[in-house]
């Protein structure tokens, strides 16, 4: 069971690594940062399970917990009033709610809580990755205004103008993209050390088309600044 967790994680790492050659191509550079959270959502919990199987519960603490305040929120008015008629069944929801609220004391009796993002880093042992990686991330995928004035204003004051570049990005989204290629590396290595020492010609092709998609991710087109 803990190959199968551990294997549908690095599939999620290595899905979305695999769309950051084709984004840079077509210089879709918006969609980087939301594509490279994911990643690395998936990433740290990759490491945290490596080391700890039972981090499968926290996940599945967060997913139920996460049910909940969502049904919640729906069952109230003022929530979903823009809802198609007769979307939610309030009977049904409540059911629903009693299910997961007891799933999640069950996990909770198991030890399982809910992790705020930094702890979450520092349980993989990547701290670092938080103040590099995870916060300008966040910056990008949340729409901070900072951000935005930076990407989309041009001559900040009265003659201000809106654009929408291309090229926009500098060495912030390289070390960005080169975080990217990593990850999968990392996670399938991680992988065949569980399994026995003996190895065979597709483990080989897994670590070259790995090593390829690097390589194919670190020499996209140039992302400089536009004047």
């Amino acid at each position: 069971m803990k190959l199968v967790r551990l294997g549908a994680l690095h599939c999620r790492v290595l899905d979305l690594a695999g769309s950051l050659p084709c984004l840079a191509r077509n210089e879709c550079w918006s969609a980087v940062p939301t594509v490279l959270r994911s990643e690395l959502d998936a990433y740290i919990d990759f490491l945290i399970l490596f080391a700890d199987l039972n981090h499968w519960k926290t996940i599945e603490l967060e997913y139920f917990a996460g049910r909940i305040d969502a049904y919640q929120a729906l069952l109230q008015p003022a929530r979903n009033r823009n809802l198609p008629p007769h979307s939610i069944d309030p009977e049904e929801s409540a059911g629903k709610i009693r299910a997961w609220n007891e799933r999640v004391a069950a996990l909770k009796s198991q030890g399982a809580k809910r992790l705020k993002a930094y702890d979450r880093f520092e349980r993989a042992e990547k701290p670092e990755m938080y103040e590099t990686l995870y916060i300008p991330l966040c910056d990008h995928t949340h729409n901070n205004l900072r951000v935005l004035a930076d990407r989309y204003i041009e001559n900040p004051g009265d003659g201000f103008q809106l654009t929408i570049r291309t090229a926009q990005f500098g060495e912030e989204f390289r070390a960005m993209l080169f975080a990217g290629a990593v990850m999968p590396t990392e996670t399938v290595r991680l992988l065949l050390s569980l399994q026995p020492p003996t190895r065979n010609d597709d483990d080989d092709e897994l670590i070259e088309s790995l090593e390829l998609l690097q390589t194919q991710i670190m020499i996209c087109p140039p992302v400089a600044t536009s004047d």
